[in-house]
């Protein structure tokens, strides 16, 4: 049974940000997975280059509603949307107008929370695939 995990990214920010150098302040990404060493595997195929400062893996025991949000000229969305959208593009599995099926592809490749954003936000989906195809 797979279980969520946090992972952050050991290695130095390059760029210029408030996690850039202080490991509290990175965002963690959510990642579906069996136990630590696949979560671990996850982020080594996301960051490769980044293997040898490793990742740091907790199961996530659910830290409530939070959803890291950013803004943008339409309003709010989960942080990193559109490079999660770009991830499922190159897997060549979605057609990306069929919101079902990248919404499915969002939570296989564990980013569950903006899955579910997604999901509740389907009236936003033609201007952020317009974004997307820029």
């Amino acid at each position: 049974m797979k279980k969520e995990f946090r992972c952050t990214r050991n290695a130095l920010y390059m760029d210029d940000c408030a996690g850039r150098d202080d490991l509290r302040e990175r965002q963690g990404h959510y990642i579906w997975a069996i136990n630590e060493e696949a979560a671990w595997q996850e982020m080594a195929k996301r960051y490769p280059k980044e293997t040898t400062a490793g990742f740091t893996v907790h199961e996530w025991f659910g830290g409530g509603n939070t959803t890291v949000m950013e803004l943008y000229d339409g309003g709010k969305r989960p942080a990193g949307l559109i490079k999660a959208l770009k991830e499922v593009q190159a897997t060549g599995k979605c057609n990306m107008l069929d919101s079902g099926c990248a919404i499915a592809m969002l939570n296989n490749l564990g980013y569950k929370t903006i899955a579910d954003w997604l999901g509740e936000n389907l009236g936003k989906y033609i201007d952020i695939i317009d974004e997307l195809l820029k």
